[in-house]
């Protein structure tokens, strides 16, 4: 194994490493406002989803078919 490819597997962890302690410290922050994200969720949203329909595929027409006349 040369030594840059050490050099770049090593910055490589350390970049990951980094980037999970971010993750985590982020995610210990956000602890304290769960509720108040749960109540703008289900509390505060006044959005109405309108109900699904199920519709089958209509046939395309043919584009080609004025050409042939």
């Amino acid at each position: 194994m040369s030594y840059q490819l050490l050099d770049a597997m090593s910055a490589e962890v350390a970049y990951r490493a980094e980037q999970l302690r971010k993750a985590g410290r982020n995610a210990r922050m956000t602890k304290q406002s769960r509720p108040v994200r749960w109540l703008r969720a289900h509390r505060l949203t006044n959005v109405e989803v309108p109900v699904q329909e199920r519709r089958s595929a209509e046939p395309v027409a043919s584009r080609a078919g004025h050409l042939a006349r």
